[in-house]
């Protein structure tokens, strides 16, 4: 995004800006509310289907249309909730490590270099 940020975590191609020092808080705020939110709809959304079930209807007594759309918003809603609780998780452990996405992945690669056996062509063992 050609622009210098403060304790740089990630550019977020979705927002289209870079997440660091100044919006960090709000990006993890994002990302708990959003969980939260789907949690909340997946906890409705099993209601439903508990009711369904309860009611022992056959499915051409029920309303098919209502449950098509609860099996669209499973299919929708389960891997998107999974996902973002997934990206909270791992930026929390990033908070309590005190690091970044970049800082992280840096060390990552390096601790990777360090153990690769690696000679030099130049070094001729003086």
């Amino acid at each position: 995004c050609k622009r210098c940020v403060l304790r740089m975590d990630h550019h977020c191609p979705w927002a289209n800006n870079c997440v660091g020092h100044e919006n960090y808080k709000a990006f993890v705020l994002f990302l708990f509310y959003t969980t939260l939110a789907g949690v909340h709809a997946s906890v409705l959304i099993v209601a439903r289907i508990i009711a369904f079930v309860r009611r022992r209807e056959s499915l051409l007594e029920a309303n098919t249309a209502g449950m098509a759309l609860v099996i669209v918003f499973i299919l929708i809603l389960l891997p998107t909730v999974v996902s973002v609780a997934s990206l909270l998780t791992w930026h929390g452990y990033l908070i309590m490590k005190n690091a970044t996405t970049i800082e992280h992945m840096e060390s990552a690669r390096w601790q990777y270099v360090k153990k690769t056996p690696w000679r030099s062509v130049y070094n001729i063992n003086w």
